[in-house]
């Protein structure tokens, strides 16, 4: 069963480590999910049973990917033992996960989860320059439309949460898990 991409919900079965089938038998953990629900919209549709498969999101445990692994394991709740793995986070819980299509390939990923990157503040100068290369490019800025309705970008944290709150009419299975 291959699925489409987008918006799933599953239930951790197993967590565990292994290598890719490839020349440098490339390390990673893997947590292996029931996938029981498509999200549609704000529809929750739930499998029929032969639809319902287990599906592997993987954390690379090379050196160069292994800081970024352990910072998205740490917000899983990890105990930090390899060998037998606990996630405290996804204890008896459902949660969001996301496919895409990599060629042939499906990719998970748990929603919500990353490793915390950091933004580079860029100085005006640059900004004036792109703003120029813009202008020149482009003809000048786009009118900004007066009234924007409820797409409007929230300015403060109260805003996002009233929109949220707004767009949001039942929660989802398992919604109390932080990502």
């Amino acid at each position: 069963m291959k699925y489409e991409p987008g918006i799933y919900m599953g239930e951790l079965q197993e967590a565990g480590i292994d290598t890719l089938n490839n020349e440098k038998h490339t390390p990673f953990m893997y947590l292996t999910f029931a996938i029981t629900h498509r999200i549609r919209g704000e529809e929750h549709d739930e499998l029929p049973d032969e639809e319902c498969a287990n599906r592997d999101v993987k954390f690379w445990t090379t050196d160069k990917a292994l800081e970024g692994t352990e910072a998205k394991l740490s917000q899983l709740g990890f105990n930090g033992d390899y060998g037998d793995p606990v996630f405290s986070v996804l204890d008896g819980q459902v949660v969001r996960l996301i496919c895409q299509q990599n060629g042939n390939y499906e990719e998970w990923e748990i929603a919500g989860i990353g490793a915390g990157r950091s933004r580079n503040v860029v100085g005006k100068d640059a900004i004036r320059k792109l703003n120029a290369q813009w202008k020149n490019h482009q003809g000048g800025f786009a009118e900004q439309p007066t009234s924007r309705g409820n797409s409007a970008r929230a300015k403060t944290n109260a805003e996002a949460k009233k929109q949220h709150k707004e767009t949001t009419s039942r929660p989802s299975p398992g919604d109390d898990v932080p990502f």
